[in-house]
């Protein structure tokens, strides 16, 4: 299955600031990667979220942006990536103070 580069990661910013998490997914493509914040599917096309992804040559790199960040934003959040071979998942945390 596909695998994260990276271990689960606390993030702490203040209410207001934007923020960037990222994931690095390694492993066979195709790799489909989806982002959850408290086991709920993020709708990446809000006008707060992006997510970006980019191929390299061991797998995906996938980030997500929340702009101008509130509490609502703290939480988990989970990066999901599936491939033929199966699913792995990676966590953030994060706190809005």
């Amino acid at each position: 299955p596909a695998r994260f580069d990276t271990q689960s990661k606390n993030v702490t910013i203040r209410r207001g600031d934007s923020v960037t998490i990222d994931c690095i997914v390694i492993g066979d493509n195709p790799i489909e990667v989806k982002w959850m914040h408290n086991n709920d599917y993020l709708d990446t096309n809000s006008h707060r979220l992006s997510m970006t992804q980019v191929k390299t040559d061991s797998g995906l790199k996938s980030q997500l942006s929340i702009g101008s960040s509130d509490r609502q934003d703290s939480g988990t959040y989970r990066c999901t990536a599936d491939n033929a071979y199966g699913r792995s998942e990676h966590l953030i945390y994060l706190a809005v103070q």
